[in-house]
C-alpha cells in the first residue's frame, strides 16, 4: 500500500515540475550588460547622458513599469 502511495507522490511531483518549468519558458527575461554607471566629476550645468541596455531575453512581453535613479 506505501508503494502505491509513493509512486502517485512522484508522479504528482513530476507533473508539478514540468508545469513549473513549462509556466517559466513563457516569461519575460530581463539582462541589463550594465546595470551601474558612476559619472566622473561634471562641471555645474553641464548635461550628461549615459544609456543603458535593456533587453528582453524571454519570450513574453517586458512591461518596464517605473524607472528612477538612485
Amino acid at each position: 500500500m506505501f508503494r502505491t502511495m509513493g509512486r502517485i507522490g512522484g508522479a504528482l511531483v513530476l507533473v508539478c515540475v514540468l508545469a513549473t518549468v513549462c509556466v517559466a519558458a513563457d516569461a519575460p527575461r530581463l539582462h541589463v550588460p550594465e546595470n551601474r554607471h558612476e559619472f566622473e566629476s561634471v562641471v555645474e550645468g553641464v548635461a550628461v547622458t549615459h544609456d543603458f541596455v535593456i533587453r528582453n531575453q524571454g519570450t513574453a512581453e517586458l512591461n518596464i513599469e517605473r524607472v528612477r535613479a538612485g
